[in-house]
């Protein structure tokens, strides 16, 4: 494997062949033989389907392409309309999604190289940013409340599973 394999593109936010996560933007996305094609790593796909599954769904940000969001159980008794409204707005609108990696990347690339340096690669990249479920957990909810205010809090008073986080 070729060593610039592993070069960021920090004007698309990937590697060559592969996509860094749509939300953390410090990882590879995550693959899997049994899995569809996703947007996102796997601490970010466990964190959001965290959040999905107190409202019955599998997934709440559009991690992969799919009509809708998945759904595992019933609706939530509230069947409050701003959030189904929300919830299609968060599905269709991949463009912001795809916005926030790209500038994230951006961002991120500024702040790291300076004049005269090569590309970044994955090791320091990685570094520089730190992986796993803290960054998952920050950029989530950086995106979420950045884009969609009040969802986070309006998912915590209709908890399916009544566990309130």
């Amino acid at each position: 494997m070729r060593k610039d394999t592993y070069a960021i593109d920090t004007s698309t936010g990937h590697l060559v062949g592969r996509h860094l996560c749509w939300v953390c933007f410090a990882m590879p996305v995550h693959t899997a033989a049994t899995m569809p094609r996703v947007r996102a790593c796997r601490f970010c796909l466990m964190h959001d389907r965290w959040w999905a599954g107190g409202i019955g769904l599998r997934m709440l940000l559009p991690l992969m392409d799919w009509p809708s969001q998945p759904v595992v159980g019933a609706w939530p008794p509230d069947r409050s309309p701003w959030l189904r409204d929300v919830l299609v707005d968060v599905w269709s609108q991949v463009s912001v999604l795809d916005r926030w990696r790209r500038d994230s990347v951006e961002m991120a690339a500024t702040l790291m190289q300076t004049p005269g340096s090569g590309p970044l690669d994955l090791v320091t990249w990685q570094e520089n940013l730190t992986v796993g479920p803290r960054r998952s957990r920050a950029c989530w909810s950086a995106f979420t409340d950045g884009f969609y205010p009040g969802l986070t809090a309006h998912l915590r008073d209709v908890d399916v599973r009544g566990s309130g986080r």
